[in-house]
């Protein structure tokens, strides 16, 4: 009687081996995943990355004005920028008609029209997009150089040429991408370097 009472209040040898293999197939399914979940945010940010470089490229074309992303290395984040005057400032003082005539005397004072320089794009494409926490931007590769602080612009000319570079993003568990700026219209190319 005793020895009954004891084989149904405990567990046997077959059942914890049971429940343990049940245990590991579970994390055998889910183990791999959950790990992939950083690489998918590394992807789907190099991704957006690309889309925003391709974008001032585009936007460089159709306006015929300068456009960058710039990259800041400490931070991990990006934003557009475009050769414009300040928007600002506006301009107080009205242009004076052409005078073919040659009558009216040019002004040799500097013009008080606002300089142009870079400044964010309107809208969201303007304002700083910051990588997840767990991932990075390395480095960025240009012509001889490798920058691995501060903040590093990729121009766009009008006609969307740029200088080739490459930008390497990674995240905490060492995984790499580098997305490759085409000096022509090619596009940018995303590469896993493991």
């Amino acid at each position: 009687m005793r020895r009954a009472r004891l084989s149904q209040a405990a567990f046997t040898l077959i059942e914890m081996m049971a429940v343990l293999l049940i245990f590991a197939g579970v994390a055998a399914i889910f183990a791999p995943q959950v790990g992939s979940i950083t690489g998918r945010s590394l992807q789907h940010r190099a991704a957006e990355m690309a889309s925003q470089l391709e974008l001032a490229r585009q936007r460089a074309i159709l306006t015929g004005v300068p456009h960058r992303v710039l990259l800041d290395l400490e931070g991990a984040g990006y934003r557009i920028e475009w050769w414009t005057t300040d928007p600002e400032e506006e301009d107080t003082e009205a242009e004076a008609p052409l005078d073919l005539r040659g009558l009216t005397p040019l002004p040799l004072e500097p013009s008080t029209r606002a300089a142009r320089d870079w400044y964010p794009m309107p809208g969201t494409s303007g304002r700083f997009v910051w990588l997840d926490e767990e991932l990075s931007i390395t480095g960025v590769e240009t012509t001889g150089d490798w920058i691995e602080t501060g903040d590093v612009p990729i121009e766009f000319d009008w006609n969307g040429t740029t200088v080739p570079a490459a930008v390497h993003l990674d995240d905490e568990s060492g995984r790499r991408l580098m997305l490759t700026i085409m000096p022509l219209a090619e596009g940018v190319r995303i590469t896993d370097e493991g």
